[in-house]
């Protein structure tokens, strides 16, 4: 994950997204709405739906393991 590009990450996005939106709704109504709240939050979209969430989360993920996880060769 940590080596697709920006462009990739679509096609990442159709697979997990499903995945992502079970597991939200999954949350009990509470952490439902502390999830989203948050994911709103740190969007800066006021708007954003499950989906969107789902989506944002899976993007931050990646981004944070671009930062943090670097590719080698392993023998």
């Amino acid at each position: 994950m940590a080596d697709i590009e920006p462009y990739e990450l679509k096609t990442l996005q159709l697979v997990m997204d499903k995945y992502m939106n079970y597991r939200i709704e999954q949350l009990n109504e509470q952490g439902n709405r502390e999830l989203l709240k948050e994911c709103r939050e740190r969007s800066g979209n006021e708007s954003m739906d499950d989906a969107g969430a789902a989506s944002f989360i899976l993007k931050e993920i990646w981004s944070h393991i671009r930062e943090t996880h670097r590719l080698r060769v392993v023998k």
